[in-house]
């Protein structure tokens, strides 16, 4: 089974191209797959303590001691709802793999004319199969993450593509400082909507993250976009047009400061015990583009927690999106092993 799954590859990365900025489509391919993935953000790709909630963030943490642990993960992501079932096994003579089906349904939208008319009812749907492998290679772990990539808008406008990311981690034998890095979403489209390939939502990031000596808590930082240095949004609002000379300018002015910030994700965890941590996330980038002038609250910070117990661990996160927006993510994560357990 896995030489036809290559050579997929294979074709799909031969036959399109992985293009990088501006805007992308299949924008669900960066919506956290766990309630711990959403509250520490970005950043929490740089946490390698065996935790199956977080290998779709980093595949190179992917490792034996998950075996037999399942994920079912929802993100209630404004109106609609986004899935993730997860799976970790131990396969003989290869070592820990992970499997990962990713769904997000939006209902029925009302398809309607040029004019206004309602001709009919549209239920699009963005589905993501992944297959995850890491292995060893000296003091280094080395993950991928191949996926096969399917997004329908209506009966006749639908897509197909393959992905891959390609992470690498090193973590001290205490397991309290990892570093990482990662190649995310090379790939792109077999199939387009409408015949003209779009670009793909490519990223590269650096992650690192220490636990401290006297207190129970860890904090992470990454840094992502490190391919281009410009990730300001190009708001339209900023620019005003001299109807004189018919010339546009920019009302704002290009800062180095803000424009930095933006490629820098922060989080934090508090450890209580074994059985209880408390996180919180920030997202410079998302405050920036989303928060209100007037108002902008708790725009880019996100916060949750997890609770482990012996069979299966609980988590919840809530991420601020605006003033008037956020998500909900629940996590249930089942101990298959401990199930069959005779004590």
């Amino acid at each position: 089974m896995r030489y036809p799954t290559f050579v997929l590859f294979i074709i799909c990365f031969y036959s399109t191209n992985a293009q990088v900025g501006g805007e992308s489509i299949y924008g669900f391919l960066n919506v956290p797959s766990s309630a711990r993935a959403q509250y520490l953000g970005k950043a929490g790709m740089s946490y390698d303590d065996q935790d199956i909630a977080l290998i779709l963030s980093n595949p190179s943490h992917l490792s034996k001691t998950m075996h037999k642990k399942v994920m079912v993960s929802t993100n209630f992501l404004f109106g609609n709802s986004f899935n993730t079932l997860s799976y970790v096994t131990n396969v003989k003579n290869i070592g820990a793999m992970g499997f990962a089906l990713q769904g997000n349904t939006y209902g029925e939208i009302p398809m309607r004319d040029i004019n206004g008319t309602q001709i009919g009812n549209m239920s699009p749907l963005d589905l993501t199969f992944s297959t995850l492998y890491a292995r060893n290679a000296g003091p280094y772990k080395i993950g991928m993450n191949g996926k096969l990539i399917y997004s329908k808008l209506d009966n006749q406008t639908q897509s197909f593509a393959c992905g891959l990311d390609i992470a690498i981690s090193k973590t001290d034998s205490a397991n309290t400082r990892s570093i990482s890095f990662i190649i995310k979403n090379i790939g792109g489209q077999v199939i387009s909507y409408k015949n003209n390939a779009e670009a793909f939502p490519f990223d590269i990031q650096f992650g690192f993250s220490q636990r401290l000596k006297h207190l129970p808590f860890r904090f992470g930082i990454l840094v992502h976009d490190l391919y281009r240095w410009n990730i300001t949004f190009d708001d339209p609002v900023l620019y005003k047009v001299n109807s004189l000379n018919n010339t546009t300018a920019a009302i704002g002015k290009f800062s180095v400061v803000d424009n930095l910030f933006r490629h820098i994700n922060f989080s934090g965890e508090f450890y209580f015990g074994k059985s209880f941590r408390v996180g919180i996330g920030y997202d410079h980038q998302r405050r920036a583009e989303l928060a209100y002038e007037t108002t902008i609250g708790l725009s880019g910070f996100s916060f949750g927690f997890n609770i482990n117990t012996r069979k299966f661990d609980i988590g919840y996160s809530l991420a601020k999106y605006s003033t008037v927006g956020a998500a909900n993510q629940f996590t249930l994560i089942l101990k298959m092993n401990e199930f069959y357990k005779k004590h």
